[in-house]
């Protein structure tokens, strides 16, 4: 029967994923076979399902549905792991890991001393003289004897535990052998600045002043910003740099709020040598960090750029996150990165977004899927708290500023058709902190700008740059 399946899969798929799901079919089958051989009896005709066949229809419904359900999970985790060879090799293991477990348990049964001993049958001689009924019991020669012998917890678990061990040292050896390849095929772009015990990467091109600090959305890299820093540093200095965490900087402080991001980047700017004025570019959370960056340094700013900029008016109502519980929400995150978790389910990325060469693109998901980059992530929000931080941070002054909006849905703020026009509302409102601050409108953009709208980023950058320029700020 596998054999003619087998044969039919390789007629109608590729030759890898027909073998690989016949493989995985027949563990599942030797697996069902075995649990529903496990302890099983001959049981008397007398004592078949009683009192008729109503109840067993409803059970029988409701064996339908369940079996329907888990075979459709079943085939979604099938197409899961058939992308990725070490995902289909996780699944093979504890496919074969539970068959094997399945036909020990059977073999073990089968092969003890009284599994002969079944409903209608006469017990052998050597246990014969054993009576196992009471005085005026039933005195018929139908016998039944459950030894099954009572095992301890520990007993129990030792061959779960023992899995768990195998699977945990297996994934951590699947960590560390990503991360090594990883290094050698994506080697650090920037330089790491020690800002005191710890190192943040940054990267800089192009000359002039006053030179732009792009900072990234939340959980993602500084080169994030490569395809647009490209376009910068043809009329000024563009500068990229990893929040503690990210890309190839150090993981940081837990918490680690706008505060302490803009504490770190003005180490990393004075360590590094580059001297303000700065225009900071900030994109989505990343508007916050700067904001946070502008109110303890406001000398430093000579202007700014928010991309579609998250607004306290909009986080003040997400309090998705229970503070007493982060601390072990983080330990999780970092469970699961030190024994491949986080790398192992990394979805499909798919082609790279305009701008960007397939090996750019390939370095941006690597930098991802590091075991410290999402833990790191855990360690920004909640997302109210940067905002009432920028919040505290004050007004613009008349700083040039350029509030760039996207006109498509589709932030965690406005995934709401209506919520747009909130969201254009506040920008309007942010952008009228500063006497001369503007908001600009893209319309036939979402809020990943980065991909959708570049253009409209470098142009609203070379806007603040010239104007700030006009001003006495000189290459």
């Amino acid at each position: 029967m596998v054999a003619c399946a087998a044969i039919l899969l390789l007629t109608a798929w590729p030759g890898r994923p027909a073998i690989e799901h016949t493989i995985l079919c027949t563990l599942v089958a030797l697996l069902l076979a075995d649990v529903c051989l496990s302890k099983f009896r001959r049981i008397p005709f007398a004592c078949s399902y009683l009192p008729g066949g109503s109840n067993l229809k409803v059970k029988l419904g409701i064996y339908a549905i369940a079996f329907l359900f888990l075979v459709d999970m079943g085939g979604q985790i099938e197409l899961w792991a058939m992308q990725r060879f070490a995902r289909f090799a996780v699944v093979l293991a504890l496919l074969a890991s539970a068959a094997v477990w399945s036909y020990r348990r059977w073999s073990k049964f089968a092969s003890g001393p009284y599994a002969p001993v079944q409903f209608e049958d006469s017990p052998p001689s050597e246990i014969f003289a054993l009576d196992f009924r009471r005085d005026s019991e039933l005195m018929s020669r139908e016998h039944y004897i459950d030894v099954t012998a009572e095992r301890s917890v520990w007993a129990r678990m030792k061959p779960i535990v023992a899995g768990v061990l195998i699977l945990a040292l297996t994934g951590f050896a699947y960590e560390q052998f990503g991360e090594r390849r990883d290094r050698a095929r994506f080697p650090r772009i920037g330089r790491l600045v020690d800002i005191g015990g710890r190192s943040l990467n940054i990267y800089c091109s192009g000359e002039g002043s006053p030179t732009i600090i792009l900072e990234s959305n939340w959980g993602e890299p500084g080169y994030r910003w490569v395809a647009i820093q490209r376009k910068m540093a043809n009329f000024t200095r563009a500068c990229w740099y990893d929040r503690a965490g990210y890309g190839w900087s150090d993981p940081g402080p837990f918490p680690h709020h706008s505060d302490s991001v803009a504490r770190d980047l003005h180490k990393l700017l004075s360590k590094a040598k580059i001297l303000p004025p700065y225009v900071l570019v900030g994109d989505s959370m990343g508007a916050f960090h700067v904001r946070v960056y502008r109110g303890f340094y406001p000398q430093e700013v000579a202007g700014m750029v928010l991309v579609d900029p998250m607004c306290e008016d909009m986080t003040i109502h997400i309090h998705n996150h229970v503070e007493a519980l982060r601390p072990a929400v983080l330990f999780l995150y970092q469970a699961q990165g030190w024994i491949g978790i986080s790398r192992l389910v990394a979805p499909d990325p798919g082609p790279p977004p305009p701008g960007l060469t397939e090996r750019e693109w390939a370095t941006m998901v690597a930098l991802n899927w590091q075991a410290w980059s999402i833990p790191s992530q855990t360690k920004e929000p909640p997302l109210w708290v940067n905002g009432e931080m920028a919040r505290a941070s004050g007004g613009f002054g008349d700083m040039p500023l350029v509030v760039l909006s996207a006109g498509l849905p589709g932030g965690m703020e406005d995934r709401k058709l209506e919520n747009v026009d909130w969201k254009l509302r506040l920008h309007s409102e942010l952008a009228r902190e500063s006497t001369r601050g503007r908001e600009i409108l893209i319309k036939d953009t979402d809020h990943l700008m980065l991909d959708g709208a570049p253009g409209a980023i470098v142009d609203a950058a070379r806007e603040v740059v010239e104007e700030t320029r006009g001003e006495g700020v000189r290459p």
